[in-house]
């Protein structure tokens, strides 16, 4: 999970967008526990 978070940081440059899909992965590993 860690490593997923890592990922998403390595391949979005904006910070804007890092921010966004951080949301979404939240709320996605909200909804569905992985």
């Amino acid at each position: 999970m860690g490593s997923a978070l890592k990922d998403l940081g390595k391949r979005s440059n904006c910070p804007f967008l890092f921010y966004f899909e951080f949301l979404y992965f939240y709320f996605f590993s909200n909804s569905k526990p992985l």
